[in-house]
């Protein structure tokens, strides 16, 4: 791999560095994820060359864990503040990844949260 070629590794220490500044549930749901791959595969996956893919892919997990959460949620204040930092580390995930030089567009990274969100996101794709 070239000297200068990003890996995920690179992605996800920027990711690590974020949380220092987002909620609760963004540090849980990343603790969470690393949690579903043993030690030597996380090495493994560290490793790799950073692709859309894989920045793509770790993004879905966390809108999943975030929808998840909010499908829970009993009181307004709480789920709207929830979908709000949901959508916020989302777009941050999608400025990490565009500083490591991915161009990629935000619409695969900031994906609905909610059934309210994932049916406008369908009814505006038919109207296109």
């Amino acid at each position: 791999m070239p000297e200068d070629e990003k890996t995920f590794g690179d992605f996800f220490n920027k990711v690590e560095e974020l949380l220092r500044d987002k909620t609760i549930d963004a540090n849980f749901f990343v603790e969470e994820w690393v949690k579903t791959v043993s030690k030597e595969n996380s090495e493994r996956i560290k490793a790799m060359p950073l692709t859309i893919d894989l920045v793509v892919a770790f993004a879905e997990d966390m809108a999943a864990m975030y929808a998840g959460r909010i499908i829970n949620i009993c009181t307004d204040a709480l789920y709207n503040r929830t979908v709000r930092d949901g959508h916020s580390f989302l777009y941050s995930v999608h400025r990490i990844a565009k500083e490591l030089g991915l161009e990629i567009d935000i619409k695969h990274i900031d994906t609905p949260l909610t059934p309210t969100e994932a049916l406008a996101s369908g009814l505006s794709k038919k109207a296109l």
